[in-house]
């Protein structure tokens, strides 16, 4: 009985957002999209409903829809590929934002990836993005880290330093303990230290022969 209602609900369910997606609500339009694309449904309907929400200003939709017509993305839509057009609507929904799309524009900027490489831009986005109150501990010391990185390549060694040590002390980014350890042996934006360079080597959970590599000696 009890699987029968939950079928019931779920055809209901799927009933009205359906409806409400021809209605023209953009939250309905999205998650229809996103259903179709988990419940295998053609690329056209899905690409359809994520850019019927998407025109009408919602990030969430904007974001899922550059990422599908990513060539290359994560879901490559072949018919769809369009480098240009997915990164229109990823940093429409930066600019709305999307914390996702924040980051990705980061890293675009930091690697020069479909955009001229611009370590500046790749700051902007990635401040943008680490201010969100919604990411994971996981993913905010991600993003720690890759400002500090930029910072590193922006010459900025106390603000890398310090963004490094963020995403270290968190306890969720191995690469950053193994950085921070190298920060403090080379006296990289704070005074040398090798008793903190060994505990941060030690915390990071590589074996020498895998930090060397990291570190290219």
């Amino acid at each position: 009985m009890g699987v029968m209602l939950e079928f019931k609900d779920s055809i209901m369910s799927r009933t009205w957002i359906c409806k409400s997606a021809e209605q023209g609500y953009m939250l309905a339009q999205y998650m229809l999209g996103k259903n179709l694309f988990f419940v295998s449904g053609s690329e056209s309907d899905v690409v359809k409903w994520y850019q019927k929400a998407a025109e009408q200003g919602l990030a969430e939709a904007q974001y899922s829809l550059g990422i599908s017509i990513l060539a290359g993305g994560w879901v490559p839509f072949k018919k769809y590929q369009d480098k240009k057009k997915s990164h229109y609507w990823i940093s429409k929904a930066a600019e709305n934002g999307w914390l996702h799309a924040q980051e990705h524009m980061g890293d675009c900027y930091y690697e020069g990836r479909d955009v001229e490489k611009d370590y500046d831009k790749a700051l902007l986005w990635y401040h943008r993005a680490v201010e969100q109150d919604y990411w994971t501990e996981y993913n905010r010391a991600d993003i720690e880290y890759k400002l500090g990185k930029t910072y590193l390549m922006r010459k900025n060694r106390e603000e890398c330093f310090i963004w490094v040590r963020k995403a270290a002390e968190s306890g969720y980014c191995k690469v950053a303990c193994a950085i921070l350890g190298y920060l403090y042996e080379e006296g990289v934006g704070v005074k040398e230290d090798m008793d903190q360079a060994k505990y941060w080597y030690q915390k990071s959970g590589y074996d020498d022969t895998a930090i060397h590599k990291m570190l290219g000696r």
